[in-house]
């Protein structure tokens, strides 16, 4: 196979990744009960000014920021060699994925400031409110074993390139996808283990919206380990 086809390849796979990080993420601006950017706000803050004015700036940054990734793609195809390609897609691949989160998180945090200014919070803050009806309720989680396919479906082109003794960097790319679904993993468990943000005695609402997040993430690292497991696979045998 060609650079050229092998970059074609490369780029009809993985540039779809760009466009689901950036509007899963553009998403959070949209008020879900009372959240924005994953922030518990009171209902009156949702049209707040300042508000506003942090989700137009996070919209914009985020784009531009996509704008930014996809360009990159394009270098690739001045890359004349297969082994600088794969590496190049591959460091990309990390770059699209993690990328995303720190203008999230830079966005998320401002919100955040701006609560804690404007005293958007209330005689509750700075406690531990416990309802012990919510509390002793098992969260629904999404079964974990879910990993286990794509694990396995990434884990197939390490064990043939290592007993095949392949080009090393293939090796290397093989393994930085399955160690990519072992992050994904990680991420599912850690958010299961974020405690719920309150912002009134509601915690039986604050219980709701905090499962509603968790499940809708945690799909998100579910169906990523499965399109890079069988992105492994495809490429093994391309």
């Amino acid at each position: 196979m060609s650079v050229l086809a092998s970059n074609i390849l490369f780029t009809v796979f993985l540039f779809p990744i760009l466009p689901i990080m950036y509007f899963m993420l553009l998403n959070t601006c949209k008020p879900k009960k009372n959240m924005i950017l994953y922030v518990t706000l009171p209902y009156h803050a949702r049209q707040d000014a300042g508000v506003a004015a942090i989700c137009k700036s996070f919209r914009k940054h985020l784009g531009i920021m996509t704008l930014i990734l996809t360009a990159l793609y394009t270098g690739s195809f001045f890359i004349k060699y297969f082994s600088h390609a794969l590496t190049y897609h591959m460091v990309l691949l990390c770059v699209v994925i993690i990328a995303p989160f720190f203008s999230y998180a830079k966005y998320h945090g401002k919100l955040k400031r701006l609560k804690k200014e404007n005293d958007w919070l209330t005689e509750s803050a700075g406690k531990v409110l416990v309802d012990t009806k919510v509390s002793v309720q098992t969260p629904r989680r999404l079964n974990p074993l879910l990993f286990a396919p794509p694990a396995i479906l990434s884990l197939v082109p390490v064990i043939h390139a290592f007993y095949d003794k392949s080009d090393w960097f293939l090796t290397v790319a093989f393994v930085v996808n399955a160690l990519l679904i072992a992050a994904f993993y990680f991420f599912y468990r850690a958010q299961y283990r974020q405690r719920s943000e309150v912002i009134d005695e509601n915690t039986a609402l604050s219980a709701a919206l905090t499962r509603v997040r968790q499940h809708h993430w945690c799909r998100i690292w579910i169906s990523l380990s499965w399109f890079t497991g069988i992105f492994n696979i495809f490429f093994l045998y391309s």
